[in-house]
């Protein structure tokens, strides 16, 4: 019998019946559970497993099962066996704790101006009608993008500077903040407060900073939409790409090419 103790969203349904018949490599299990515990950034290995194992005791005795919670071969045993056959539990756990236990607050209102000691190139449709200095170059082609937009789908963007009283931020799981690169006004966009859309662009997708950036949450906006270019050595063939975390993988992929007309789904 299987009970989620972490909400259906972690991947264990509130309370299923399994019959699995399987040869079990023990040993290699309990090693990819050790490396499964310690692939977490935030909180000790062992004081993960301790954890977890004093849960997993409790359980077994409140099924009376008391003589695998004594057992400590056993139950370590039967922690690897579930970390092995649900391998993003501890990923989906991980986002779920850290949106529980965030709070939005507003930020300060965005200054009245950019000061610029260089002329600035005009732009159609961010906020302060220029693009900012500060853009690298693959931030720059992506803001053309959202400029050139003729879809109608972009409203407005803003380049979002990291660390500002008036900048979007999302908490991250270590109580750290995310600052996505741009903040994107959706026409028709229903899934997040005021149709706002984030975004950020990424040149290295597969690093463990990349992939907690690609699941964390904001509690109103919802997650940042990763950017990849690919092929961006050739000018010609560059195409900006949506990034997916795949939990069965545990790892980042380019899903689809990426279009402003799509941006009120994602």
């Amino acid at each position: 019998m299987e009970k989620g103790h972490f909400g259906t969203d972690a991947g264990v349904q509130e309370e299923t019946r399994s019959y699995i018949k399987a040869r079990v490599d023990l040993a290699k299990a309990e090693r990819q559970a050790q490396q499964m515990l310690l692939r977490q950034q935030y909180i000790s290995a062992k004081d993960l497993q301790d954890q977890l194992l004093r849960r997993l005791a409790s359980e077994f005795r409140g099924h009376g099962l008391a003589s695998v919670a004594e057992n400590e071969d056993r139950l370590k045993a039967a922690l690897a066996l579930i970390l092995v056959r649900s391998p993003n539990l501890l990923t989906q756990v991980e986002k779920e704790c850290a949106a529980k236990f965030s709070f939005v607050r507003e930020a300060d209102p965005l200054p009245g101006y950019v000061d610029s000691p260089e002329p600035l190139v005009a732009s159609h449709r961010n906020v302060y009608g220029v693009f900012p200095a500060d853009l690298n170059p693959w931030e720059l082609e992506f803001a053309k993008l959202l400029d050139n937009d003729t879809s109608g789908t972009v409203l407005w963007w803003h380049r979002n500077p990291p660390r500002k009283k008036y900048s979007v931020a999302i908490v991250r799981p270590d109580g750290g903040r995310f600052f996505p690169d741009f903040v994107v006004g959706v026409k028709g966009r229903t899934l997040a407060r005021d149709g706002i859309l984030l975004v950020e662009t990424k040149y290295a997708i597969g690093n463990p900073d990349s992939q907690i950036k690609a699941v964390i949450e904001h509690k109103e906006y919802g997650k940042a939409l990763m950017i990849h270019w690919k092929d961006w050595n050739d000018p010609k063939n560059r195409l900006p790409m949506t990034v997916r975390y795949d939990p069965t993988k545990d790892k980042n992929e380019l899903d689809a090419v990426f279009r402003c007309k799509a941006m009120p789904t994602y």
